[in-house]
């Protein structure tokens, strides 16, 4: 996720002085600060009386979104509560993503002949690059949202001895063959709304890009 934009100063009808935040990040990542069926957002209203929309960068020629702009809007303790929730949420899903590893533990993080951060790769999807100097160690880690939460749990596996059994989830889940595996089975659990920039409606689907005006379910 890129930077914050600063604040700008703005006024309510009344003449109560409000602050809008605006963070940009990816299409793909701000799926995790919106949660399903908005309800992410939903409770980030609730708990902070900060106003949260998120906007999508939609290119020409081109119907998915490939940016986003979450824009919080409030007083300024309100503001400022939402947008370190939301800042936390995406760094859940930064990309390259560095894990500190002691280095008396990073052997079992390689592997013998790197055969163990091999198969990280394999099973997660994700790049795992290992960098040695210094303690503690830095593996970093780079892909998509769920490759990163792939290959970071396993690494955490690794250096707590638990591998084995954080493998073989992934194996179970993984053991399907792909026909059997509908990606849009479940669609209608995936769309979220959102605003355009004059605050007009619309729905997109996490799972495909996908982006229409009338409501989908």
């Amino acid at each position: 996720a890129q930077a914050p934009r600063a604040e700008e100063q703005q006024f309510a009808p009344d003449g109560t002085p409000l602050v809008k935040h605006v963070i940009e990040c990816g299409a793909a990542e701000v799926a995790f600060v919106i949660g399903l069926r908005g309800e992410n957002v939903k409770a980030l209203e609730a708990h902070t009386g900060a106003r949260v929309r998120v906007c999508y960068d939609v290119q020409r020629n081109r119907s998915v979104p490939a940016t986003a702009r979450v824009v919080v809007e409030g007083s300024r303790d309100a503001v400022a509560a939402a947008a370190a929730s939301v800042g936390a949420d995406l760094d859940k899903v930064k990309s390259p993503r560095r894990v500190p590893c002691p280095r008396s533990l990073i052997g079992k993080v390689i592997g013998r002949n790197g055969e163990r951060v091999k198969e990280i790769q394999q099973v997660s999807g994700a790049t795992v690059q290992v960098d040695q100097h210094g303690d503690p160690c830095v593996v970093e880690v780079a892909g998509g949202p769920q490759q990163l939460t792939k290959a970071t749990e396993l690494i955490n596996a690794s250096m707590e001895g638990r591998y084995a059994s954080a493998l073989n989830v992934y194996n179970d889940t993984s053991s399907y063959e792909p026909a059997a595996v509908d990606p849009y089975k479940e669609i209608d659990r995936h769309w979220y709304p959102a605003r355009d920039d004059v605050g007009r409606v619309y729905w997109y689907n996490a799972t495909t890009g996908q982006t229409q005006w009338h409501r989908p379910f």
